[in-house]
């Protein structure tokens, strides 16, 4: 299974806390929910609602066939697709953006099942969806099917924040597993009329913005704001200097918290 229960909550860096709560009881505010935080116990109904993210990591031990174009092509478009292969059994080193990403659609998912409850929204379900295999559809290999498709990635393999926002939608709209549909803005810019087609298809949108930039204080107090909206579903936060990605699910007082996609598990 790509998940576990045993997921932990990370701090990362950067001082968050605001002049107003510098001096009120401490909180941590998850995907929408706010809890009150004490030094003496923790919030067993913070833990709760962490327990029930779908945690994903590396893995190893998987095939993912790579055709000789989609490392060449990007360079030289005039060769020929020869239809010869290469072979990656895991994603240490390049795929800690995708599986943010897709800890994000999986949180999506998860929501749209709290609402509209199916067998095909089941909790086991859901985490099959994400089964390192092309048979499911918000799998790896179907992120770099995508990227195959599509040239998010700006060489092979080489994942970003953007580039698997790009993928997780191109996989949404592919898939008719389940009532849902994706829009993705990788400029920075909400576009409203791509929005209002989206929604056009009858079925829940999951929207993706990406912006690159070091916030300011502003801008990092607008951050706290949307991790109290409820249709939060995270943010995958990367660190572009150390090419390392995280899904961010909220803060407490002072910091970020995040799961940490950097451990290898091997594929069941």
């Amino acid at each position: 299974m790509p998940a576990s229960e045993r997921q932990s909550l990370y701090h990362c860096g950067g001082d968050l806390k605001s002049a107003a709560e510098s001096s009120s009881k401490p909180i941590a505010v998850i995907l929408g929910t706010t809890y009150e935080l004490s030094h003496s116990h923790v919030s067993h109904d913070m833990l709760d609602r962490v327990s029930k993210v779908v945690f994903l990591t590396y893995r190893k031990g998987f095939r993912i066939e790579l055709p000789t174009h989609y490392s060449v092509e990007r360079a030289f478009p005039w060769i020929p697709k020869l239809g010869i292969s290469s072979v990656v059994t895991s994603d240490k080193h390049w795929g800690c953006a995708v599986r943010s990403t897709q800890m994000a659609l999986a949180e999506s998912l998860q929501a749209l099942a709290a609402r509209n409850p199916t067998p095909e929204l089941e909790r086991a379900a859901i985490v099959r969806m994400f089964h390192d295999s092309i048979d499911e559809p918000f799998s790896i290999h179907n992120f770099v099917k995508a990227d195959i498709e599509l040239g998010a990635c700006v060489s092979p393999l080489k994942f970003g924040c953007a580039s698997s926002a790009l993928c997780a939608s191109y996989a949404i709209n592919a898939q008719t597993r389940v009532d849902l549909a994706s829009t993705a803005f990788t400029d920075g810019v909400l576009y409203i009329k791509e929005v209002e087609r989206a929604f056009q298809r009858k079925r829940s949108v999951v929207i993706w913005i990406t912006i690159q930039k070091h916030m300011n204080n502003q801008e990092k107090e607008c951050v706290r704001r949307l991790f109290a909206e409820p249709w939060i579903k995270g943010i995958i936060g990367a660190e572009r200097s150390a090419h390392r990605a995280y899904y961010i699910v909220g803060y407490d007082s002072e910091s970020l918290l995040f799961l940490d996609p950097h451990v290898a598990c091997t594929v069941s």
